[in-house]
């Protein structure tokens, strides 16, 4: 107990010799660590930042902002551009504040502070547009060459139909107009026909049905056809009613899980950072099928905002991996076309380097003590999450729904193999109706040939009768004569 107070004590006297020191700081407009007011003056998550721990450890500051606007790169010869370069190089500059990533080649080059802010990444989309169902999904039950072939069926039995009607000798076509009150007789035209398959067809009643033998049997086994395709209809149209998707719109996924376990979006991660180490060594095997998918079709890309604009421009077909906080800039702002999904995961730690150990010891003993009084969380609600002043309201995934939650009930459009019962049932009944006309006429033809020789053979006949009592009346007179010469 009495090691733990001499430490405290320590670290006050500490605090208190540094009291009164002026710091002179570079940093880097990043909204919304550093905003610049534009009256030489800036604010930001930084600028509280600093004010809250120049309070707590007694000094005071000077910022300015770094003249390569980066935050700081090693070249090929080891020399480091951007703030990093500048506290080793210039010696006016003692800190480099800014959301600045710990990197194990940055801690080898400059000391760090404990971290202020760890931040996590998670995954960008482009938000899903909904699309309003249309009556197109009366159409959706049956493939294209399904239609094409129950249309193709329709003109075949409109055909038939019309020709049983016009060869048929005991058709409608054939009826004397005495025996036809209901006027019947042009009830399979060319164009009757087709209006009665087409009102068969959609179940709205029909006038007359065929007389003849051929034609009952088409028309039989064209009931049967219709029957079997409106059952398979009205079955699939619910199955596509039931598996459609949702009011909510629909994402290509929402979690890590998922988005793995998928192929039609790609993903991408910033080369050599954090999430990209920590994926390579991961033993995750979510993570670890990540990094193998991203090396596989070499979808990193150089910086957050490049892997945003890969987002944008790739119509849902991409998405990037960015730390939460730089995400959450292109997220929150028009044209509010981007939004998270996935769990937070991988903390980026970010900290402010120094000209020396002591500065960041100094600095990490106030930025304790202001995360033991709850600074920190006040600042992080402050700037880091969702305002009611972001030009885009915060999407909640519970308003969307994934293509995998949707797949759970699925429904394809049946193809002509599906319904090839259908279509034998008809083919067997054209058959038929065939050979029946067929029969039928020749059985016509044969009774009227049959009728004709009897026609003849009775007219013959009743010429010949008729030629005899022409003689036998010519003869009578003659017998008379005789007769009457014989009196004489």
């Amino acid at each position: 107990m009495g090691s733990i107070s001499s430490i405290f004590v320590f670290v006050l006297l500490w605090i208190n010799s540094s009291s009164g020191q002026n710091y002179t700081i570079t940093s880097v407009l990043e909204d919304p660590y550093l905003i610049d007011n534009g009256d030489g003056t800036f604010s930001g998550f930084m600028i509280d930042l600093l004010d809250a721990l120049s309070k707590g450890g007694g000094f005071s500051y000077e910022i300015g902002l770094n003249p390569d606007d980066k935050y700081g790169s090693q070249d090929g010869s080891g020399n480091w551009d951007g703030m990093i370069g500048e506290v080793l190089q210039d010696p006016d500059i003692q800190i480099a504040a800014a959301p600045i990533l710990i990197t194990d080649e940055r801690k080898s080059a400059v000391p760090f502070t404990r971290p202020f802010l760890n931040v996590g990444h998670r995954i960008v989309i482009k938000k899903p547009v909904v699309k309003f169902q249309t009556l197109s999904v009366l159409f959706e039950p049956f493939s294209l060459q399904l239609w094409i072939m129950v249309i193709v069926i329709c003109f075949i039995v409109s055909a038939l139909l019309f020709i049983v009607n016009k060869f048929s000798p005991s058709e409608w076509s054939r009826i004397r107009p005495e025996d036809d009150p209901t006027n019947a007789k042009d009830s399979f035209s060319a164009n009757n026909a087709f209006f009665f398959v087409h009102s068969t067809l959609t179940w709205q009643g029909y006038k007359e049905v065929p007389r003849s033998p051929a034609g009952r049997i088409l028309v039989t086994m064209w009931f049967s056809f219709i029957f079997f395709m409106v059952i398979a209809y009205i079955a699939n149209l619910t199955a596509f009613f039931l598996a459609r998707e949702t009011e909510k719109p629909v994402v290509p996924f929402k979690t890590w899980q998922e988005m793995t376990t998928q192929s039609n979006v790609l993903y991408g991660v910033k080369p050599y950072g954090v999430m990209h180490r920590s994926m390579k060594v991961s033993k995750d095997p979510i993570l670890q099928h990540a990094i193998q998918t991203i090396e596989t079709y070499s979808t990193t890309f150089s910086s957050s905002e490049d892997g945003i604009k890969r987002v944008r421009e790739s119509d849902g077909s991409f998405a990037a991996i960015v730390p939460v906080d730089e995400g959450s800039k292109y997220i929150n702002n028009e044209p509010c076309d981007l939004m998270f999904v996935g769990a937070n995961i991988v903390n980026t730690p970010y900290g402010m380097a120094c000209k020396s150990v002591d500065i960041c010891n100094r600095l990490t003993v106030a930025l304790i003590e202001e995360a033991e009084l709850g600074g920190l969380y006040l600042l992080e609600q402050k700037w880091l999450s969702p305002k009611s002043n972001y030009k885009c309201p915060a999407a909640s995934l519970e308003n969307y729904i994934s293509k995998q939650e949707t797949a759970r009930l699925s429904a394809r459009p049946l193809t002509i193999a599906d319904a090839s019962l259908a279509f034998v049932v008809l083919l067997i009944g054209i058959v038929f109706c065939i050979i029946f006309l067929v029969i039928e006429v020749i059985i016509h033809r044969r009774r009227k040939m049959k009728s004709t020789r009897i026609s003849k053979q009775g007219q013959t006949n009743k010429s010949a009768d008729v030629e005899q009592a022409t003689d036998e009346q010519e003869k009578a007179p003659i017998a008379t004569n005789e007769a009457t010469n014989n009196i004489d």
